[in-house]
């Protein structure tokens, strides 16, 4: 089956191919679905701001070795936006920066439940000083909780959020990796 059918009916998928999307890949509400990367990449192309949306009620697990990116020139871009849950345990997620050169975040939570066990996360670019590779909407009922991964530029202990001040989940730390600016988060 295709994406887009697991993301409407729910159940797995395991991506056959590169992708090139103009607009998000939603997993709509009420719809449990799994992918599977494949080995292959799903690219944000257009100005649909997402790769991929998790609707509300929705929940998606994304598994296996691949890429996704959430595009670049485009405000609030991101490789995966959570409304609903999202619980990534690999592969690689990246987003490229606005169209003004800031960056934007590339795990993104709003009002949703993100689970990270692992991949690797990265963003293109820098806003306010800063790389903001997962970040979640202040003001909202956001829940990250991080227990494996490697962050590139960025520390999910210290995410500098005001509502957020560790993603971090209990009985995990997050490492800095010698010689470099990324964070790897490992059991306690």
């Amino acid at each position: 089956g295709s994406v887009q059918e697991a993301f409407t009916k729910g159940g797995m998928v395991t991506l056959a191919e590169d992708m090139d999307v103009n607009e998000p890949l939603v997993v709509k509400s009420g719809v449990s679905a799994v992918l599977d990367l494949g080995g292959h990449q799903i690219s944000n192309v257009g100005s649909g701001q997402y790769a991929v949306k998790v609707e509300e009620g929705a929940s998606l697990i994304i598994r296996g070795e691949g890429k996704v990116y959430g595009g670049g020139n485009t405000d609030y871009s991101c490789a995966v936006v959570a409304f609903g849950r999202v619980t990534i345990e690999s592969g690689e997620f990246s987003v490229g920066a606005d169209k003004d050169g800031n960056g934007n975040s590339c795990i993104y939570s709003n009002g949703g439940i993100v689970v990270i066990n692992g991949g690797t996360f990265s963003s293109d670019a820098m806003y306010d000083g800063r790389y903001w590779v997962v970040n979640s909407k202040n003001g909202t009922d956001s829940v990250v909780l991080i227990t494996g991964g490697t962050f590139v530029n960025f520390d999910p202990a210290h995410p500098n959020t005001d509502d957020y001040p560790n993603y971090v989940a209990n009985g995990y730390k997050s490492v800095k990796i010698e010689g470099t600016n990324n964070y790897q988060v490992v059991e306690e």
